[in-house]
């Protein structure tokens, strides 16, 4: 009965940290060939609504400097290519952590970006000017990271700029642990209990 106690233990604990870890969405694996620039539609999990994913170093060869300052890692990065409002809706509800946002160059400063959407238990939220986004000297985006504060776990959420363009890179979350996980959690913890119980 020991030897289940632990084993028990074991798997709850191996549950839980494998559904604890973040998932950082970087754009890299899209192949944005050969014009440097595609649309969006599905990917990592998550449904992308009007979403572009541009490799300025290639986009309007050989480069688009303007665009460039809005890369946080690698080569490249998610925009609203038309200045049109996006959304992304997940598979399954996340815990949006935060991510890299800039404006694009000559954009009127400060990009102000509002953002809404649907939470897991189907109850809505809205954030006016939620985001708002510098330009430099010399009319070149500052990227902005951005760490959001949402009370739950997010299903789909909507970005809307007043100044067009935006810039988003390293998008990060941590998914909701799955039924099975916590099942398994809550096995390790009955037997904890066992176990201490049996040394009473």
């Amino acid at each position: 009965m020991k030897k289940f106690g632990f084993i028990a233990i074991l798997i709850g604990f191996l549950a839980f940290s494998s559904g604890a870890k973040a998932v950082i969405i970087d754009f890299e694996d899209v192949d944005t060939s050969p014009d440097g620039v595609v649309q969006l539609d599905y990917y990592a999990n998550a449904h992308w609504t009007d979403f572009h994913v541009m490799d300025p170093y290639v986009f309007d060869n050989p480069s688009y400097p303007e665009y460039i300052p809005a890369v946080s890692s690698g080569t490249q990065f998610a925009v609203n290519f038309f200045g049109d409002d996006v959304s992304i809706t997940f598979d399954n509800p996340v815990n949006l952590i935060g991510g890299n946002f800039t404006t694009p160059f000559e954009i009127l400063s400060p990009n102000v970006i509002s953002i809404s959407g649907i939470y897991s238990d189907g109850t809505t939220f809205s954030l006016s000017n939620y985001i708002a986004l510098e330009t430099d000297d010399d009319g070149f985006g500052i990227q902005t990271p951005v760490v959001f504060n949402f009370e739950k776990y997010v299903s789909s959420i909507t970005f809307q700029p007043d100044n067009f363009y935006f810039g988003m890179d390293d998008l990060e979350y941590t998914p909701v642990p799955e039924p099975t996980s916590v099942a398994l959690g809550l096995m390790s913890l009955a037997g904890l209990a066992g176990i201490r119980r049996r040394k009473k």
